[in-house]
């Protein structure tokens, strides 16, 4: 919970099983902060771009107090396995709609989609 920037890596060799890994990653986070590091107190959690960061942002409901924010960026690995461009596309395009689809997501998908990253390692 220290770290400034939460990195959350999947890769596109297993498309759909690598997306829906990465959203139950997202989910476990979710239910780790508000269970474990707040003690299941009355929490907002949201996903949202602020200064052109991608913020995790948790909030204390009754007072409106942020208690806790981390920039988020998500990174597709081996992509040099797939090398098509159009592919990757239509994967981070899957990636975004079902991140979307989370309660906790609050930015548009034209800023979401600028926090994907291609990248081969």
């Amino acid at each position: 919970m220290k770290a400034r920037i939460w990195l959350l890596v999947t890769d596109i060799s297993g498309y759909e099983t690598s997306i829906e890994q990465l959203i139950q990653l997202m989910r476990e986070i979710e239910v780790y902060i508000t269970q474990v590091v707040f003690n299941d107190q009355t929490v907002s959690q949201s996903l949202i771009c602020v200064d052109d960061e991608l913020i995790w942002r948790i909030v204390e409901k009754e007072h409106k107090t942020v208690l806790l924010e981390k920039t988020v960026l998500f990174v597709v690995n081996k992509i040099d396995l797939i090398n098509d461009e159009e592919i990757q596309q239509e994967f981070g395009n899957e990636l975004v709609e079902r991140i979307q689809r989370m309660k906790l997501y609050k930015a548009t998908k034209k800023e979401l989609v600028k926090k994907v990253f291609f990248v081969s390692a």
